[in-house]
């Protein structure tokens, strides 16, 4: 594998968008938004700090960080198709959980149907809660089961 190189980036960086809206985009053939989703969606405001992970100046992953000052809450991990299975997503998690040196814990959310649980059980998550969602819906109709990882952050003294 190339080396890649995580990084601060803008959450505006056109590169980035793209890079979302391509990897969730194919998502959609398991789960579409609900309404309620669109409407949460558009009255939110946060401060999430955008990573990516570049190859020879290519952005190739991306995540978004949120610190509370005790937790790292981690949404949208989204790796090109063409460089998943090699450490990527686990690479961009480690560089947002090092950019705050008190949290204590990490957590994301996923979705259970798209096989997503067992992608981040092999960087070290376990699964602290499943719901059935009131925002996301399969695309046959089916609820959606979304599942709360979590990772403590073992700091050195």
């Amino acid at each position: 594998m190339n080396n890649v190189d995580i990084v601060p980036i803008s959450s505006e960086d056109m590169a980035h968008k793209e890079l979302q809206h391509s990897c969730f985009q194919a998502l959609r053939n398991v789960y579409t938004p609900r309404q309620t989703a669109h409407q949460i969606q558009k009255y939110r405001t946060d401060n999430h700090q955008a990573f990516g992970a570049l190859i020879l100046g290519t952005l190739v992953g991306s995540l978004e960080a949120q610190f509370d000052g005790h937790s790292v809450s981690i949404r949208s991990v989204a790796v090109d198709h063409q460089y998943r299975k090699q450490g990527i997503a686990g690479k961009m998690i480690k560089a947002a959980m090092g950019s705050y040196a008190s949290a204590q814990s990490v957590s994301l959310w996923c979705v259970e149907q798209t096989g997503n649980v067992s992608v981040f059980e092999k960087i070290g998550f376990t699964i602290a809660q499943r719901i059935e969602s009131d925002i996301l819906i399969l695309t046959d109709g089916s609820p959606t089961i979304e599942v709360q990882m979590t990772i403590d952050v073992k700091r050195k003294e």
